[in-house]
């Protein structure tokens, strides 16, 4: 078929550093794990992992992290609302709420070091955050999925 694409000359094309470490990687491999790879190609792990290596790097090196700080305000407070409401607290229910209450509110993605979270937290508006949690807690209460 010449209209067939090849994924591993097209991921080589685009992403040529990749395969220099590809290579060495499957040259330390035993020939077992090599076998036990899928034809197609390397696995979406060792993609990803070879895509996201520098960005990884580049993290540590500077401990900054990309962050959704509307998550972290959703986490702080959502202790404090299940208490008043007295909803079930088990970590289905808890997830459930911090998905419907951050599906409710607009994400603020921030590339920051600690210091620099606490102060975007700080300048989040708490009744915004509290009344989306409340509704969430309100919903999942109403029909928990347990």
């Amino acid at each position: 078929m010449p209209n067939t694409l090849d994924k591993n000359l097209m991921f080589e094309k685009i992403m040529p550093s990749s395969q220099r470490k590809t290579s060495a990687a499957e040259a330390s491999k035993t020939p077992s794990q090599n076998e036990s790879q899928t034809p197609s190609g390397p696995t979406e792990e060792s993609l990803r992992s070879n895509v996201f290596a520098r960005a990884e790097e580049t993290d540590r090196h500077n401990a900054q992290s990309i962050v959704n700080i509307m998550e972290l305000l959703v986490i702080r407070y959502m202790d404090d609302v299940l208490l008043r409401f007295n909803c079930c607290r088990c970590n289905r229910c808890k997830k459930d709420i911090a998905a419907s209450a951050l599906n409710s509110l607009p994400s603020k993605y921030m590339v920051a070091e600690a210091e620099q979270l606490e102060k975007a937290q700080e300048q989040e508006d708490k009744k915004k955050i509290l009344e989306a949690i409340i509704r969430a807690v309100l919903v999942v209460r109403a029909h928990p999925r347990h």
